[in-house]
């Protein structure tokens, strides 16, 4: 493993100024959750008593009278997590501190809270593009420590393990926990049943299928001479959370096992030509400044018969008041290269990481360990939608709701891709090795992906500079 070097703080919240809203997909999480709200704490204690929090043999009381401060997106996400708050300042006595900003300067509170030292913020929401670079500054407490002491962590209630396992590992560093998961959430094509059952269009298993299909489904319904309905809504600008999804189904992706770029290899290639391609004939008008709100609306409003993106967006379909296809859709797994294996689904998570410079380290532990133990992830799913825990999917209350979605083919697509999903899906790893710089890595193909959507560039002349800017920034970093 190469020496890391630690570049100065000033170019680095440069730099994530202008890469974090490539990751558009956790504040799309945070404004679409998608299932109604569950029921009271006391409820479910009563319905599963082995979880509840005074079955934890710790002592819950231990920091009583301390007060934590956590750092949440301004979001649906934070106002379900501060609603359970008051039973954990009962449990505990500790008093919880909230303040929300927007995602932009959510990263950069915390970046400068790590930089200065102070330790204004105990814990804070992280999304898994950070988990190299907090961990390779250590500005982020290693997590194994609080969950390895039996005076901090019943291990047996707390159930670490029961965390889906890619999410789980996507926030490790080698042994080093750099957080912990509050929901994973995958991605997934969904589709207009009525649509595809009139055209007499089979919902596609395959990429070659899927593009077949947007052609079909590009239609002049009304007979006017112009086209109405569009195949498939794809993001245009911000893709960094879709397009990996067709570059890893298509063999490629950003980097390989030597650390160099295979932005031009031909599998990497064909993905990304498949993804402008489908965008370019098959998409709205606009599709090159599309981010993700307008392909969600567009589907809404039943101007695509298809889309590829995040699971989450479920229920977003179903409200009669907003939504024009309610009760037409279905979903099903991204197409794959053969119809044996579906494609690559990819992920996005928000989780709690805890400040290195907190000096109320083992209150923040509780508060962590609480917010994110089984009965409080079941409350949170239950408003959320997807979730963090295995124990959770199957639960009676959870699949009351999640088991019913889209004739009942949300939950299996759901849990498939965030069983399957790619650890290196957004060029945060390779074959565990951290990769700090990802953020810049996917912002630079991504920039050229669009540039090629919107015809400024060709597909060769927009990967061959994405390819040598991702190649100096691995060599700039001392990879190789």
């Amino acid at each position: 493993m190469r020496n890391w070097r630690k570049p100065g703080i000033v170019i680095f919240i440069l730099l994530y100024v202008l890469c974090t809203t490539v990751f558009a997909a956790g504040q799309q999480e945070a404004e679409t959750g998608a299932v109604p709200a569950g029921e009271v704490l006391s409820e479910f204690e009563d319905v599963y008593p082995e979880f509840a929090a005074g079955n934890a043999d710790i002592d819950w009381r231990q920091f009583s009278g301390s007060t934590i401060h956590v750092a949440m997106l301004s979001s649906v996400l934070m106002d379900w997590q501060v609603e359970m708050i008051p039973d954990f300042e009962r449990l505990t006595g500790i008093k919880v501190e909230v303040e929300g900003y927007a995602e932009n300067a959510l990263w950069q509170k915390e970046i400068l809270d790590f930089s200065s030292g102070t330790g204004q913020f105990d814990a804070m929401f992280v999304g898994p593009f950070f988990a190299p670079r907090f961990a390779k500054e250590e500005w982020v407490a290693d997590l194994s420590e609080f969950i390895n002491d039996p005076t901090l962590t019943d291990k047996d209630w707390y159930d670490y393990g029961d965390i889906l396992g890619s999410i789980r590992e996507a926030y490790k560093v080698g042994d080093y926990v750099v957080a912990i998961p509050l929901d994973g959430v995958t991605h997934c094509l969904f589709y207009r049943k009525d649509i595809l059952e009139k055209y007499n269009v089979p919902v596609p298993t395959t990429m070659k299928e899927l593009e077949k299909a947007a052609k079909k489904l590009t239609l002049d319904t009304d007979g006017d001479g112009e086209i109405d309905l569009y195949g498939i809504g794809l993001r245009g600008v911000y893709n960094q959370i879709t397009l990996p999804a067709f570059m890893f189904t298509y063999g490629g992706g950003y980097i390989d096992d030597s650390m160099k770029s295979i932005i031009t290899s031909p599998e990497t290639k064909a993905g990304i030509g498949a993804y402008v391609s489908l965008l370019q004939n098959y998409g709205p008008p606009g599709s090159a400044a599309k981010n993700w709100p307008d392909v969600l609306e567009d589907f809404r409003q039943g101007n695509t018969a298809m889309i590829v993106d995040t699971i989450a967006w479920a229920n977003q379909f179903e409200d009669p008041e907003k939504s024009k296809v309610a009760g037409k859709v279905g979903v099903a797994n991204i197409p794959g290269m053969t119809s044996e294996k579906p494609g690559e689904p990819g992920w996005w998570s928000w989780s709690l990481s805890m400040n290195n410079d907190s000096r109320v380290k083992g209150a923040t532990w509780l508060y962590m360990q609480w917010a994110t133990s089984k009965l409080q992830s079941l409350r949170f799913s239950l408003k959320r939608g997807v979730t963090s825990r295995n124990w959770v999917t199957g639960t009676d209350e959870y699949l009351s709701i999640a088991g019913k979605l889209n004739d009942g083919d949300w939950l299996d697509v759901y849990l498939q891709g965030m069983d399957s999903a790619h650890p290196g899906y957004l060029a945060t790893q390779i074959n565990g090795l951290p990769i700090p710089e990802s953020t810049e890595i996917t912002k630079t193909v991504g920039t050229e992906v669009t540039s090629i959507i919107s015809g400024q560039k060709s597909l060769d002349q927009a990967l061959k500079t994405a390819h040598d800017k991702v190649d100096s920034i691995l060599v700039d970093a001392g990879y190789r």
